[in-house]
């Protein structure tokens, strides 16, 4: 590890393998997918150990401790090398999984974090109802629960929001799915339908369906106005967007005010049509001479929106 030079970065590629995390003992440096699921799950396993729970996760042969045997369990072949310095010496670990086999790492992430949670919530169940169940006396029963009862309700809570928010998410994108799938088999549609499974499944990634898009940070970045023209309302994206609204998922609406043109009524703006056609390309345009002008009600969220559009108007595909 002492030539600098060839030294991988997260996403580099070696031997049919990707890089997705490393760091000295313990990676410091993740692909961002692989960090969340990891944080989620070292949560997880926070409580399972706060409450003295079991930390299941669907297999008996599978008894998952730790990051590094989360990430195996994705498919992350974790590797060490000794190095020594001067005053100190450590492991310098690398986690590597297979070119192509990200979409299943996470899809098997979800999986695993969300059978843990139910498994949770089942055991602090069974817990309270035994605990109960041994209490015949009501005073005994107040005395009892006096101390540990508003954090075993507020952890209750906490797993019951969280399967619920889950179960809500799912149950509205099929929903959506189902309704797309009725709409038409056009290419937009089918973008809607992977971006619409991507966000089910919690991924991490930059996907385009049109006016839609979603963005590295798990936020769905939708093009809903282009002048005063709307987004057909009738068409899969606009589908697709009501339903991550009544899910709860995070989106963010965008507009554009671009003058292209100045008469004596005054400016002229770009707008859109009538048609879903039209919206096709809305990211990846670019006006000749002329910055595009982005409508966002968060100014926070501007960076995001112009980086989104600098990304996809050199993607292939997009308009000359």
């Amino acid at each position: 590890m002492n030539d600098e030079e060839k030294m991988p970065s997260i996403g580099d590629r070696r031997h049919g393998r990707v890089l997705v995390c490393m760091g000295d003992d313990r990676p410091d440096q993740w692909a961002p997918w692989l960090e969340s699921l990891v944080i989620d799950f070292e949560q997880l396993e926070t409580t399972a150990d706060e409450r003295a729970l079991e930390l299941q996760s669907g297999s008996a042969r599978r008894k998952l401790r730790g990051w590094r045997n989360f990430c195996e369990a994705l498919g992350v072949e974790i590797g060490s090398q000794f190095w020594e310095g001067s005053m100190t010496s450590g492991q310098f670990v690398m986690g590597w999984i297979k070119a192509g086999g990200v979409r299943d790492a996470k899809k098997a992430g979800n999986a695993i974090l969300e059978q843990i949670r139910q498994a949770l919530l089942s055991q602090l169940r069974a817990a309270s109802i035994k605990e109960l169940q041994r209490v015949t006396d009501l005073d005994a029963l107040i005395e009892r629960t006096r101390d540990d009862r508003p954090a075993l309700l507020a952890q209750t809570r906490h797993l019951t929001a969280a399967l619920a928010e889950s179960q809500a998410t799912r149950s509205a994108l099929e929903e959506a799915l189902a309704a797309l799938r009725k709409n038409d088999n056009s290419a937009l549609n089918l973008d809607c339908v992977r971006l619409a499974g991507a966000v089910l499944n919690k991924e991490r990634a930059r996907l385009l369906a049109g006016p839609l898009v979603l963005w590295d940070d798990g936020v769905v970045y939708a093009f809903t106005s282009r002048g005063r023209a709307p987004l057909p309302d009738d068409s899969a994206p606009s589908i697709l967007l009501k339903h991550l609204r009544r899910s709860g998922h995070p989106t963010v609406e965008v507009g554009e005010r671009t003058e292209i043109a100045r008469g004596l009524s005054g400016p002229h703006f770009r707008t859109g049509t009538a048609h879903i056609s039209g919206w096709l390309n809305v990211w990846r345009e670019v006006e000749q001479g002329r910055e595009r002008t982005f409508i966002v009600t968060d100014p926070i969220r501007m960076p995001t929106v112009r980086a989104i559009h600098d990304y996809f108007k050199v993607q292939p595909g997009s308009p000359a």
